[in-house]
């Protein structure tokens, strides 16, 4: 086996340097539980395929105490302890999750451990730099972050998930905070894990050297690092090739829907807020990723659904099987754990997988627990082909307004078109795609709010989905009353852009890349079009902000309005398209 693979199964007695925490003399046990045990005592990583966990059992089929976390709060409590580290300079994270064990003589011992865990990946970034855009003011908050999921996994899911939440729990109450109580996670969340990219050279740690190779620096992007940080750890990166052997491997390896190990350890920060209050929060802190099996492999076997026989239900998966079908939501999300709402399932294809029993739409989400990871956009389906009334493709509905007679439709406009035109509009009208974020008004779900600001990326003025930070888009079947896309005097003061997006959909609506443009000035009155728009919001400003602080205006006045993204021309009332429009009498009021 390789060096990664004897690093993550093995252990010995010599003086390691942890990354945070300096030397320590201890046995560092890379190998500590797959997961945790059911009521039962069967180990979660048995509860998945056997197939894809066997290269975990090799070597380890009898467990050592220290190397399973106990399924119950009160074992574990025995089990775990939270020590203080006196060589930290840093005081808000100066605190470690060991394991704990009595000797003959009385004595405690403790040791540092790394927990693992498997299931599916997510939305991930495992690349050196991680989240890291080369700007100098981004270092401190550049991140590696891993996504895991369950999907339809039940048992092994729910029991890891319960093993993190006790886990958890025994932080809070070792460091003081008796009325924190972690609430049960249900299928719907996800396990979020992150580890900061660059390390704070300060004179504890000045002598560590940076593990950066060649390879991981081919842009020379540490040229632009100031030299009081450093890369002086790395995620480490894993496969098991074709023998069942683990090899060491580069992140490119990783793809959304693997199975995967993830070893990771707590993050534990202590603060106090402006009040003086005592702030808790512990992180899952990632050490190692290896992949077990490739996506496609997993969802092949995972179309064939494996019974277990004489083997009990947690308390919590029974919880979670009402709140999936009861649409009870009312747990609350825990730092590192996020809800992926009741979706389970993804698109057919590589690296993804379906449920025969569900028609939602599953939709990966950017963690919401950190602000540091990076924004990404939803990618979008392939056309959506409208020519013919029909959607190609199925399309998720978010919420009930999906019927023709809940959208109001202008009866007598509507008899001016011909068949085609009359369906297409409508289709438009009942438009719902939760994947890509895009709605009709009457269908923006009610759990849609205002964006998350950040000092990059800021959405804080957009109408966003809550899970992803991303703005919902909006469309607007009408017909045009009023046009104003050019100053019709001409000044030069304010040297606005002329707006040029509209587009030519009259035969067929496709991706706007597909589209062919039509002229802004060829837009008439009367002519119907599908306006998309953002909802953004700005604050309304008063005499009140003469006396009062931005900050400290308990309450404001908001204004929220439509901002125009483009506008695609589905039928219009003008026989020759090269007709010039008119200019001085027309205004715009889109």
């Amino acid at each position: 086996m390789s060096e990664l693979a004897d690093c993550l199964f093995s252990s010995a007695h010599f003086h390691v340097f942890h990354p945070r925490f300096g030397f320590l003399n201890c046995i560092l046990l890379h190998v500590t539980e797959y997961a945790s045990t059911d009521t039962t005592g069967i180990l979660v990583h048995n509860k998945w395929p056997p197939q894809f966990t066997k290269p975990l059992l090799e070597g380890n089929e009898e467990r050592k105490v220290w190397e399973v976390v106990p399924s119950t709060f009160e074992d574990l409590c025995e089990w775990a302890h939270v020590s203080q580290n006196p060589s930290e300079v840093n005081k808000t994270q100066n605190h470690l999750l060991l394991y704990k064990t009595s000797c003959s003589d009385g004595i405690e011992s403790l040791y540092p451990v790394t927990i693992h865990v498997q299931g599916l990946l997510g939305k991930f970034n495992s690349k050196v730099f991680g989240s890291w855009t080369g700007i100098q003011k981004t270092i401190p908050s550049a991140i590696q972050y891993v996504n895991l999921k369950g999907c339809n996994h039940w048992e092994p899911w729910v029991s890891a998930l319960h093993a993190i939440k006790n886990l958890r729990q025994i932080i809070y109450a070792a460091l003081g905070d008796y009325q924190h109580v972690e609430a049960d996670p249900s299928l719907n969340h996800n396990i979020f894990m992150q580890c900061q990219v660059f390390t704070k050279i300060r004179k504890d740690n000045q002598n560590k050297k940076s593990v950066l190779l060649p390879s991981d620096n081919p842009f020379c992007w540490m040229k632009a690092v100031d030299r009081a940080w450093g890369v002086t750890d790395k995620v480490q990166i894993a496969r098991c090739d074709k023998s069942g052997a683990i090899v060491s491997s580069l992140s490119a390896v990783l793809s959304p829907g693997d199975f995967v190990n993830v070893g990771f350890t707590f993050d534990i920060s202590t603060t106090h807020n402006a009040s003086g209050l005592h702030k808790i929060c512990a992180y899952l802190n990632i050490e190692h990723v290896l992949q077990l099996v490739k996506a496609v492999e997993f969802a092949k076997v995972s179309k064939r659904k494996a019974v277990h026989a004489d083997i009990p239900l947690l308390p919590q998966i029974e919880l979670a099987k009402k709140q999936r079908f009861n649409g009870d939501s009312s747990n609350s999300l825990q730092p590192g754990i996020t809800d992926a709402s009741s979706n389970f399932n993804s698109n057919i294809g590589e690296g993804q997988l379906r449920d025969e029993n569900e028609n939602t739409t599953f939709r990966e989400l950017i963690p919401v627990v950190s602000e540091n990871v990076p924004e990404q956009a939803p990618a979008l389906h392939s056309s959506a082909i409208l020519g013919d009334g029909t959607i190609t493709e199925t399309v998720a509905k978010t919420n009930d307004h999906t019927d023709k007679e809940l959208v109001a439709m202008d009866e007598a406009q509507l008899a001016t078109y011909d068949t085609l035109t009359v369906a297409r509009l409508c289709t438009f009208a009942n438009y719902s795609d939760a994947k890509n974020l895009i709605y009709a008004v009457e269908n923006i779900p009610p759990t849609a709010t205002w964006g998350i600001f950040k000092p990059i990326h800021d959405k804080s003025t957009l109408l966003c989905d809550p899970l992803s930070n991303m703005p919902c888009t909006v469309w607007l079947p009408g017909v045009v009353s009023r046009v104003w896309m050019f100053d019709p005097k001409g000044k030069t003061r304010a040297h606005p852009k002329p707006f040029t997006d509209v587009y030519d959909a009259r035969k067929v609506f496709n991706p706007k890349s597909e589209m062919d443009y039509y002229s802004a000035t060829n837009l008439q009155m009367g002519d119907t079009v599908l306006m998309e728009a953002y909802i953004k919001h700005y604050c309304l400003r008063s005499d009140i902000d003469n006396l009062t602080p931005v900050n400290k205006c308990p309450w404001r006045g908001w204004k929220a309005y439509f901002e125009l993204k483009c506008i695609s021309l589905i039928h219009t009332t003008l026989q020759d398209d090269k007709v010039e429009a008119k200019k001085d009498e027309q205004h715009i009021h889109i």
